[in-house]
This record gives C-alpha cells, sequence and structure tokens, in this order.
C-alpha cells in the first residue's frame, strides 16, 4: 500500500523509503536462491507486523550503486524486447505469482531507451546437427518461444521445453 520508512542500522544511510515495487521486488530476488527463500518467512512476517528491516537492508544493498555495463542493457532494449512482446508480457503476468516484477524493470527501461530497434534480417539462421535442449519461460522477458523456435530453425536436432509462468533463471523450478 502506502511506502514506509525505515531506519537502518547502515553507515552512511540512515533511513531508506520503501514502496509496494520495492517490496514485490525483493520477494522476487529472494525467491531466485534456496538461500534467499529461506530468509522469506522471517522478513514477511516482521513486515506484516509493522517491521521492515530485513526487507530495508536487502533493498538499501540492492540500490546501492554499482559499475554495471550498458552493453547487456542496449542489447536487450535494441533487439530482445519488441512492444508485442512487451504488451502480451503484461498480459500472462497477471496470472504469475509476482505479476510483472520478474521484468517491470527491464520495460521500464527498454520504454525509454534511446537506440532504434534492430531490423529482423539483424538475425541469421545457424546450422548443426549437434542435439540441443532449449527451456523458456512463458514470462521470460529475453527471450520468447517465438525468439527460440526461430533461433532453432536451423538446428534439426534441437528440442524445447516451454514452462508455463516461467520467467529466467527462477531456482523454484529446480528439485
Amino acid at each position: 500500500s502506502a511506502p514506509v520508512r525505515v531506519a537502518l542500522d547502515m553507515p552512511g544511510r540512515p533511513e531508506i523509503t520503501l514502496g509496494r515495487v520495492d517490496f514485490e521486488a525483493w520477494l522476487y530476488a529472494a525467491a531466485a536462491s534456496r538461500a534467499g527463500i529461506a530468509t522469506i518467512p522471517r522478513a514477511v512476517g516482521r513486515a506484516l507486523q509493522g517491521d521492515y528491516r530485513d526487507v530495508a537492508r536487502n533493498v538499501a544493498a540492492a540500490r546501492a550503486p554499482t559499475a554495471w555495463s550498458l552493453t547487456p542493457i542496449a542489447f536487450n532494449c535494441s533487439a530482445g524486447l519488441s512492444i508485442g512482446r512487451a504488451e502480451q508480457l503484461l498480459v500472462e503476468s497477471e496470472l504469475a505469482v509476482l505479476r510483472y516484477v520478474p521484468s517491470a524493470m527491464l520495460n521500464a527501461v527498454c520504454r525509454g531507451w534511446p537506440a532504434p530497434r534492430l531490423p529482423t534480417d539483424f538475425r541469421y539462421p545457424i546450422e548443426s546437427n549437434v542435439d540441443i535442449l532449449a527451456v523458456v519461460g512463458t514470462l521470460d522477458l529475453h527471450t520468447s518461444l517465438e525468439a527460440v523456435e526461430e533461433a532453432l530453425e536451423g538446428l534439426p536436432r534441437a528440442t524445447v521445453v516451454t514452462v508455463e509462468g516461467a520467467a529466467r533463471g527462477e531456482d523454484l523450478l529446480v528439485e
């Protein structure tokens, strides 16, 4: 609901303001690994009682300045996500547990990205006879099922497995 201010015991950052998207993004990030999953019950339990410190520490760490390369962002915005794919993700994400969270940040960046999208003839077919297994989630922001099928056209021994409601790198799918 409404954003909350949380006092922190971190040097250089006495407090932080958390909003709904911060909480959802933290939950998504925590759910990406078994260690993170183990922290969810305690943090959510405390948050339900009004103590957001566990979540706030993680959000503050995630907001810390880092030296990111713009290369993957430029690639994903120019070649990876079409306007149609972004709209499809919004519709499909309503059925997912964390809704739009896995792709929200990149979607927002790509909407404002100044570089033009690469033309469809930018990609060229690859041919090979090796065995290939491609796994794609229906909520994968980076690689749609259509893009995987297109990439595998020249690979007669390729198999595609589609996971409904999954994004990229979801540790929850691994037993």
